[in-house]
């Protein structure tokens, strides 16, 4: 499952059609979710401008992920801070 802002009003959603996580009791979160953060790049492509430079890229993706946040939604495994032990473990790998 994935979304992409494609300009000033129009997102598009990805569905695999095979996924089995499409049974998943949290489909309907997960999708209010990825509504939510392209929503929020539509807003900023309107407004102030999503980004030119990759750092700025880094930052609207972040403020979009607090975004989603603040209405509620979970967080995503790729966007939890680990402990310095857990680092040190990943370093190990």
């Amino acid at each position: 499952m994935n979304g992409r802002a494609l300009g000033k009003g129009r997102i598009d959603l990805t569905f695999e059609a095979n996924s089995p996580r499409l049974g998943d009791a949290e489909l309907s979160a997960r999708i209010g979710a990825i509504l939510a953060h392209e929503l929020h790049h539509v807003a900023r492509i309107r407004g102030p401008g999503y980004a030119a430079e990759f750092g700025e890229a880094l930052v609207s993706e972040g403020m979009a992920q607090v975004f989603e946040e603040e209405l509620g939604f979970s967080t995503p495994f790729y966007a939890i801070t680990l402990s310095p032990e857990e680092l040190a473990a990943f370093e190990e790998r």
